[in-house]
């Protein structure tokens, strides 16, 4: 029984880390510039993140957004050379009442 709460528990806190990742993502894009190392674009944003594209010294890595969308952030000779943030298809975003 111990096990099993233990269990719940971890997929709990996951689940939570995971979700504050992504909102914290736009937060973490303030602090992100180009010429930056991917190991220092890494510290900040965290490892959650997916491989776009790979081709010979370039690649892009991918954050996803709170609002559905993601950050693409390009890499050559592992050296940020320029980000965008695009709309994922899908649902769409919810939009606030105002």
């Amino acid at each position: 029984m111990k096990k099993i709460i233990l269990l719940i528990l971890i997929c709990i806190a996951t689940s939570c880390a995971s979700h504050k990742d992504i909102a914290s993502t736009d937060n973490n894009m303030k602090k992100v510039t180009t010429g930056m190392s991917k190991k220092k674009v890494i510290s900040i944003m965290g490892d959650n993140y997916e491989v776009i594209s790979s081709q010979n010294n370039t690649y892009t890595l991918g954050y996803k957004t709170a609002d559905n969308g993601v950050y693409k952030l390009v890499f050559t000779d592992d050296k940020l050379v320029k980000w965008n943030k695009e709309q994922r298809k899908g649902k769409p975003a919810k939009k606030r009442r105002t």
